[in-house]
């Protein structure tokens, strides 16, 4: 039973990630993040593993029985919220990855990218989920911090050589 509960797992990250792509190819700014070597599904493929989309069925006591219903996959009605809630989730994963390690796969680079899209977004036209407005304006507040630190790096490096 692990094996099949291992194989659901999977298939509900495929298809969170499909709903990702579906979702951001609706937008042409997201989609113009995707002309070169990072492809949309390679980085809904990071998100869905960073950050999967609850699974109601995992709910469940890991000792009950598995019926076939439960073997079907979910149908996700990806929202804008949910996705920039998994969005604003993620961003924060990889700013701490960014601060300890200063480098980020492109993959990662553009999740960052769409995070703080979807956060100018929120600022610019206010939404009634109080929590998302919040993590926006962090988002906002710590994308700046991370280019500070970026151009501060960026000096350091030009200067190795000058002295």
């Amino acid at each position: 039973m692990s094996f099949i509960r291992a194989v659901s797992s999977q298939w509900n990250k495929a298809e969170w990630s499909h709903q990702l792509v579906l979702f951001w190819q609706q937008d042409e700014y997201v989609r113009s993040l995707f002309v070169g070597a990072t492809t949309m599904i390679t980085v809904a493929n990071v998100i869905a593993a960073m950050k999967p989309l609850p699974d109601p069925s995992l709910q469940h006591a890991s000792t009950a029985p598995i019926d076939s219903a439960e073997l079907t996959p979910p149908q996700i009605g990806l929202t804008q919220f949910e996705a920039a809630s998994t969005l604003f989730d993620c961003f924060l994963l990889l700013f701490v990855k960014e601060l300890q390690y200063q480098q980020l796969s492109q993959a990662e680079a553009i999740i960052v990218q769409l995070a703080e899209y979807y956060a100018i977004n929120y600022q610019k036209k206010p939404i009634e989920d109080t929590k998302l407005m919040n993590q926006s304006a962090q988002i906002i507040h710590a994308v700046a911090q991370l280019k500070q630190i970026r151009n501060v790096q960026r000096k350091a490096k030009r200067n190795m050589g000058a002295h």
